[in-house]
C-alpha cells in the first residue's frame, strides 16, 4: 500500500492540472457549505447581540403595573432577580440640521455605569449635574465632542446637557445610529428636572432561577405592584428570515454540489483513461482489480481530505470577511471576530471526503468491467450506445411521472418533476441513438463529416456525458437566476405595489399622538385624506411559529395594499365580512393557516403586550409573501380596545402635488414632534440598495455553476478525444484530412449543444416547478417563474464554452500518430 500511496502522490504532482481541477471542484462545494453555515451564524449572532448588548446581557425588565406611579426600590421584593440596575428611562428628541433624532435618555447612578477603559472612567469624574454620556459613533455622525452642549426635548420639557464623555460603541450604545441613540445622564439631575426624586420606571436585572421564565415567575409571585418581563423583544421573525436564507443557500449549494460531483466523476474517468497503460503494467505484475480500485479510492479520499482542509480555511476566511462587512460599526474599525467552531473543520473534511468518494465511485468501480488482457495490451477503449435496461427504467419513470398528475397532494409536484428529469436523462442515450442512427443513414453519403459527427455522439459515453453535464449546468444557472429574480421580486413587489407617496413614522413612546396628528396637522389640502391611514407591524408567536401582526385602518386599507389581490371575489368577500364584523376579527394568510392548522370560523388566540385574547378568523387569504408570508390582519381599533396596544405607527398617504415639497413642509411643521417623514422614493432607494446585496449573492452562485461546468466540459471533451483516437487514426488512414478531422471535432461539439437546446426548455420548466414546490413545502412561498430570455443567453454561453474546450483537442491532434494508434490492430 505504501508503494501505491507513493504512486498516487507522484501521479498527482505530475498531472498538476487534473489535481488542481479536482481540488477546485471539491473546494468550491465544501467552501460554500462552510461559508453558508458561517455567514448565517454571523447574521444571527449580530441580530441577537443587538438586543443582548443594549440590555447589557440583563434578560429581565421590571416595571410598575401602573406606569403613572413608577418604582420605589424599597418596595420591591427582589426574589428571583439579581444584579439590578435601576434607571429612569425616557424618550426625547434631539433636533439638528432640520431633522430629528430619537434619544433614549437613561438616568443612572454612577455605580451602575459600566466602563471599558481609563478614558471612560475619567469621564465619570465630570459626570454630574447637566451632563451626559453618548457613544463615539453618535459623536462622529452628529459632529459632537466632549464639552459640547445638546438641546433636548424630554417629556415635553426642554433640557440642555453638556457632553461629559464619548464611550465605545458597545453595551447600551451598540445599536446607536444618528437617527436613534442612547444617552446616559445623572439620575439625580433627570429626576430633579422631572420632579421625580427617588422614583425609577425601569429596572433591568439577571435571573436567579434555572431559566429566565422561572426567575420572572418567581419575581411576579412575590410582587403585587410590579411586573417582570423578558427584556428582549420577540426575535423569531428576523431569526426565521435568516434561517430561511440559510435554507436557500443550501438549496443553491445542492445544485453546485451536483455539478461538482459530475466534474469529479469525469476527472476520475480522465485519470483512469490516461493511466490505462500504468494500470496494465500493475496487472502484468500481479495486481488485482481490487488493488487498483483501492488505490483509486485512496486517491479520492486523499483529494477529498485536502479539499476539505482548504475549504475550511477558505470558508473561515469568507466568514471573517462577512463578520467585518456585516458589522454595524465597521466604518469605525470596530467589529467582533466570529468564533469558528472546531466541528466546522470536521464537517469540512468529512464533506470533502464524502463528496469526492461518492462522485468518483462509479468510474472507479467500472474497473471491474475492464478486460485485464485488453488493458495490458493497451486495447481497452470505453464507448457505448444506449442501454436497453436504462431505456426501460427511464420510460417507466416517465410514465409514472405523467400518471402522478392525476394525484392531488402536497409535495406531489416535486416528485413529478424529479421523476420527469430523471426519466429524460435515462432515456436520453437511447433517444439520441435512435435519432442519430436514422440521420446517419440519410446523411452519410451527402455530408459524411457531419454524419460522422452525429454518429460519434451516439457511440461516445463522454459526449453523452457532455450533454448531461451541460444540461445540468444550464438548468443550474437558470434555476439560480430564477430563484434570484423571485427573491428580488418578493423584496420589491411587497413594497413597490403599496400605494403611498409619503410616510410618517411615529415611535411607540409617542404613539398616542398619531390620531391627533391625523386630525389636525395632517388635515391638509395637499394630502389625499381618503388615503391617510396608520399601519402597525410587529411580531407575534403561537405554538413556536412566528408571524407578523399587521394593524390596519380597515376602512382605508385597500387603497394602500396593492400587493395582495383584493379584487378577487373570494378575497373581497372575506374583507367585507372582516370590515363589517360585529366581534373582534382577523384575516390570516393561507400559509400561516396551513402551518398552524387554522380554518375560517376558528378562534385565533393572539397575545399582544402580555394580554391574550381569542379573535374570530373571518377568512384565509393568499397573501403571497407579504411580511414573510405568515400574517394576521387586525383592525387598529381592535388592538386598542382588546389589548390597549399603541406601538409604532406608520402614517401613509398620497400627495395631491409634489411629494418632496410636502415632505419638507411636514418636516418643518412637525419639528416639535419625535417623528420621521420620508417619501416613497427615499424608501424605494434604500430598498433597492439592500436588494443589490442579495442579488449579488445569487450571481455568485450562478458564476460558480458556470465555472465548475466549464471544467467538466473540458474534461469530457478531452476524454472523448482520447477514447476516439484509434478511430480517428483509422479515418486518417483511409483518407480523412486534418481539416476534415478538425471540422468533425467541432461539429460533434456543436451537435452536443443542439441536443441540450432540445431538452432545455421542458427540463427548465420541470426544474422551476420542482424548486417552487420544494420551497413551498417548507413554508417559503416564492412565486418562481421561468424567464425565457435566460435560455438563449445560457445556450450561447455553452456553445462558446464547448468550442473553446475543443480547441486544445484540435491543437493536441497535430501530434496524432497513425502508427502508434494502430499498432495493435
Amino acid at each position: 500500500m505504501g508503494l501505491f500511496l507513493k504512486f498516487v502522490m507522484t501521479s498527482a504532482m505530475e498531472k498538476k492540472g487534473k489535481f488542481i481541477m479536482l481540488l477546485f471542484a471539491i473546494l468550491m462545494s465544501a467552501t460554500l457549505f462552510i461559508a453558508s453555515l458561517g455567514v448565517t451564524d454571523v447574521m444571527m449572532n449580530n441580530y441577537i447581540e443587538s438586543y443582548t448588548q443594549v440590555m447589557e446581557n440583563k434578560e429581565i425588565s421590571i416595571k410598575s403595573k401602573d406606569p403613572t406611579v413608577g418604582i420605589q426600590l424599597d418596595e420591591v421584593n427582589l426574589k428571583g432577580v439579581q444584579d439590578i440596575v435601576p434607571q429612569l428611562e425616557l424618550k426625547g428628541i434631539y433636533r439638528h440640521d432640520l431633522d430629528n433624532s430619537t434619544v433614549t435618555v437613561l438616568g443612572r447612578n454612577t455605580q451602575d455605569i459600566i466602563t471599558k477603559d481609563a478614558n471612560e472612567k475619567r469621564a465619570l469624574d465630570h459626570f454630574q449635574g447637566a451632563t451626559c454620556i453618548i457613544s463615539q459613533k453618535v459623536g462622529q455622525d452628529l459632529h459632537l465632542k466632549v464639552n459640547d452642549t445638546l438641546q433636548l426635548n424630554v417629556n415635553h420639557q426642554d433640557i440642555t446637557v453638556q457632553v461629559a464623555g464619548l464611550f465605545l460603541n458597545e453595551g447600551i450604545f451598540f445599536g446607536d445610529t444618528n437617527e436613534a441613540f442612547q444617552m446616559i445622564v445623572p439620575y439625580d439631575f433627570l429626576a430633579g428636572q422631572l420632579n421625580m426624586p427617588g422614583i425609577y420606571n425601569n429596572i433591568i436585572a439577571t435571573g436567579t432561577g434555572p431559566s429566565t421564565q422561572a426567575s420572572i415567575d418567581e419575581f411576579n409571585r412575590s410582587n403585587k405592584n410590579y411586573v417582570a418581563r423578558t427584556s428582549f423583544t420577540d426575535q423569531q421573525g428576523m431569526l426565521g428570515a435568516i434561517k430561511e436564507g440559510r435554507i436557500i443557500c443550501f438549496a443553491l449549494l445542492a445544485i453546485v454540489m451536483l455539478l461538482s460531483a459530475v466534474i469529479i466523476s469525469s476527472s476520475f474517468k480522465l485519470i483512469i483513461v490516461e493511466r490505462m497503460s500504468v494500470i496494465g503494467t500493475f496487472f502484468s505484475q500481479g495486481a488485482t482489480k481490487s488493488n487498483i480500485i483501492n488505490v483509486l479510492l485512496l486517491e479520492s479520499i486523499l483529494f477529498g481530505a485536502i479539499g476539505g482542509v482548504l475549504s475550511f480555511l477558505a470558508g473561515s476566511g469568507i466568514t471573517y470577511g462577512a463578520a467585518f462587512f456585516l458589522s454595524p460599526h465597521r466604518e469605525y474599525g470596530i467589529f467582533k471576530l466570529p468564533t469558528i467552531p472546531i466541528y466546522y473543520f470536521v464537517l469540512a473534511v468529512l464533506f470533502g471526503i464524502l463528496l469526492s468518494v461518492i462522485s468518483s465511485l462509479l468510474p472507479i468501480l467500472h474497473i471491474n468491467k475492464l478486460s485485464i488482457k485488453d488493458v495490458i495490451l493497451g486495447g481497452a477503449v470505453e464507448n457505448r450506445a444506449g442501454s436497453n435496461t436504462r431505456m426501460l427504467i427511464g420510460s417507466g419513470i416517465l410514465v409514472i411521472s405523467l400518471l402522478l398528475f392525476l394525484v392531488q397532494m402536497d409535495g406531489i409536484l416535486s416528485i413529478q418533476c424529479i421523476l420527469l428529469i430523471a426519466g429524460i436523462l435515462l432515456v436520453l442515450p437511447n433517444l439520441i441513438h435512435a435519432v442519430t442512427a436514422r440521420l446517419y443513414g440519410i446523411l452519410k453519403d451527402k455530408v459524411p463529416v457531419s454524419a460522422l459527427a452525429l454518429n460519434n455522439i451516439r457511440t461516445s459515453k463522454e459526449l453523452l456525458g457532455n450533454i448531461t453535464l451541460m444540461l445540468i449546468a444550464a438548468l443550474s444557472v437558470i434555476t439560480i437566476t430564477s430563484v434570484g429574480d423571485s427573491v428580488q421580486r418578493v423584496m420589491t413587489d411587497g413594497f413597490n405595489r403599496n400605494n403611498f407617496q409619503i410616510q410618517i413614522t411615529v415611535p411607540s413612546e409617542v404613539g398616542n399622538i398619531t390620531d391627533t396628528l391625523m386630525k389636525n396637522e395632517l388635515n391638509r389640502s395637499d394630502i389625499e385624506q381618503d388615503t391617510l391611514q396608520k399601519l402597525k407591524v410587529f411580531g407575534g408567536e403561537l405554538n413556536g411559529t412566528a408571524f407578523q401582526i399587521v394593524g390596519i385602518d380597515k376602512d382605508k386599507y385597500l387603497s394602500y395594499d396593492g400587493y395582495v389581490d383584493w379584487t378577487k371575489p373570494k378575497n373581497l368577500k372575506i374583507y367585507e365580512a372582516f370590515k363589517n364584523a360585529k366581534v373582534p376579527s382577523v384575516i390570516i394568510s393561507e400559509s400561516m393557516a396551513k402551518a398552524l392548522d387554522i380554518h375560517a370560523g376558528d378562534k385565533l388566540p393572539l397575545t399582544v403586550s402580555q394580554t391574550e385574547k381569542e379573535l374570530y378568523v373571518t377568512g384565509l387569504v393568499d397573501m403571497k409573501v407579504l411580511y414573510g408570508g405568515y400574517v394576521v390582519l387586525v383592525d387598529n381599533e381592535v388592538l386598542q380596545q382588546q389589548f390597549n396596544y399603541v406601538g409604532t405607527n406608520m402614517i401613509n398617504a398620497k400627495a395631491t402635488g409634489d411629494d418632496v415639497k410636502l415632505r419638507d413642509d411636514l418636516q418643518n411643521q412637525l419639528s416639535n414632534y419625535n417623528v420621521k417623514v420620508v417619501t416613497y422614493e427615499e424608501l424605494e432607494r434604500a430598498n433597492i440598495a439592500e436588494n443589490e446585496k442579495t442579488i449579488a449573492a445569487f450571481s455568485l452562485f450562478s458564476l460558480m455553476a458556470l465555472v465548475i461546468a466549464s471544467f467538466g466540459v473540458l474534461n469530457n471533451t478531452k476524454i472523448s478525444y482520447l477514447n476516439s483516437k484509434k478511430n480517428i487514426a483509422l479515418l486518417h488512414a483511409i483518407g480523412l484530412s486534418r481539416q476534415q478531422k478538425n471540422r468533425l471535432l467541432l461539429l460533434q461539439s456543436i451537435f452536443v449543444v443542439f441536443w441540450v437546446t432540445l431538452l432545455l426548455i421542458p427540463c427548465s420548466y420541470a426544474m422551476i416547478f420542482l424548486t417552487k414546490d420544494s420551497l413551498s413545502l417548507i413554508g417559503m412561498l416564492y412565486d418562481i417563474r421561468l424567464n425565457l430570455l435566460y435560455i438563449p443567453l445560457v445556450l450561447g454561453f455553452l456553445l462558446v464554452l464547448i468550442v473553446l474546450s475543443t480547441l486544445p483537442v484540435l491543437l493536441n491532434g497535430k501530434r496524432l500518430s497513425i502508427i502508434n494508434e494502430m499498432k495493435y490492430e
